[in-house]
């Protein structure tokens, strides 16, 4: 802690110099003295091992990005070993093998996990199970286009392949925005590429069109505006990128747990203060522009919350999945989907929070 209140007092006297240093050290006071304002450590005996965490890179996950660059978990915890995927079903793979006790998922990602652990009769303490849910509504500017390869408006999307990262539900998304102008989207060509893979997969011509995310969208764009360019969209969707665990981490280290959670929590309390400071830290964090990430936080609502999981969001996507593939078994039996209330322990501004 000498050494945190050390870097603290280094960073408020002003001894970095520059317009980016000066955001991210006011960021950085701001996140010290939160972290250093906290109670006691929760728990004892600590555990011997930080917590490992699978994080999905996504630019407007801000809760993991802002907790996990400024340390602002509670207490004096081992700080969080973090580890970047790419695609959700690492983080499914991290848990299952030891390597993590959190990943952060996209919905699609944990329906395909609960239903296979129904089908495979999967012990309770393997089942996964959502620790938060970070909430977001987001506009479709999912798109990058080819100009080269002549793709100019939506309509053209149609006669070329389409790249989409495996086990997302960008293809369904694509169908609902060409649909929304009322063109045909029964010739869509797909093929299967991981985002860090996309602008390699257009340049040399396996795909015309990118279906990705920032910051990989916004980074496939900046290597050559000219060539490469966003097709808007004003659709919106409800989507969620979820926080989750197994019951066997949610009992070994739970304490623990509770004690990132604030940090998520702190960090999510920062952007709404400090919004300005927050899009700066993460551009820097992603390797994008602020104007870029001022985009993708428009139109996003950040709450963290907890609850039974909602039907409203997993029934849907669960059957576009199971027709997709032809899944007949897909019966989602009570209890699939299950919620840890670990966040109603967590204590915010003196009360327990209740989401």
């Amino acid at each position: 802690m000498w050494l945190a209140r050390s870097f603290a007092a280094l960073l408020c006297r002003g001894r970095w110099t520059g317009a980016k240093r000066a955001v991210l050290t006011a960021v950085a006071c701001v996140g010290l003295a939160v972290g250093m304002a906290q109670a006691d450590p929760v728990g004892s005996p600590h555990p011997e091992k930080p917590l490992h965490i699978a994080v999905a890179r996504y630019t407007g996950d801000i809760h993991n990005i802002v907790a996990n660059t400024l340390n602002l978990y509670e207490g004096d915890w081992p700080q969080p070993i973090v580890m970047e995927t790419i695609h959700g079903q690492e983080g499914v793979t991290a848990l299952d093998e030891g390597r993590a006790e959190l990943a952060t998922v996209p919905i699609l990602t944990y329906i395909k996990t609960a239903l296979q652990q129904q089908r495979d009769a999967v012990p309770e303490d393997e089942q996964m199970v959502v620790v938060a849910r970070l909430s977001y509504v987001a506009g479709l500017n999912i798109i990058v286009a080819d100009r080269e390869q002549g793709i100019e408006t939506h309509a053209d999307i149609v006669s070329r392949p389409v790249g989409t990262p495996p086990g997302t539900v960008t293809e369904l998304l694509l169908s609902l925005i060409l649909q929304g102008r009322n063109l045909d989207d029964s010739d869509l060509s797909f093929v299967p590429v991981e985002p860090a893979e996309m602008e390699a997969a257009l340049r040399d011509g396996r795909i015309a069109t990118a279906l990705v995310w920032t910051p990989f969208l916004d980074q496939i764009v900046a290597s050559d505006p000219e060539r490469f360019h966003i097709l808007p969209s004003g659709d919106t969707f409800t989507g969620a990128m979820l926080l989750v665990s197994q019951n066997r981490y949610l009992k070994q280290h739970r304490a623990q747990i509770r004690a990132y959670l604030a940090g998520l929590l702190a960090a999510e309390d920062l952007y709404f203060a400090r919004p300005e400071d927050v899009i700066a830290l993460v551009a820097s964090n992603q390797g994008v522009s602020e104007a870029a990430v001022r985009r993708t936080f428009l139109h996003s609502s950040y709450a963290l919350q907890v609850e039974t999981f909602p039907p409203y969001l997993y029934q849907p996507i669960a059957r576009w999945w199971c027709d997709k593939n032809g899944l007949s078994d897909c019966v989602i039996r009570p209890g699939t989907f299950r919620a840890s209330y670990i966040l109603r322990e967590v204590e915010r501004d003196g009360q327990y929070f209740s989401p």
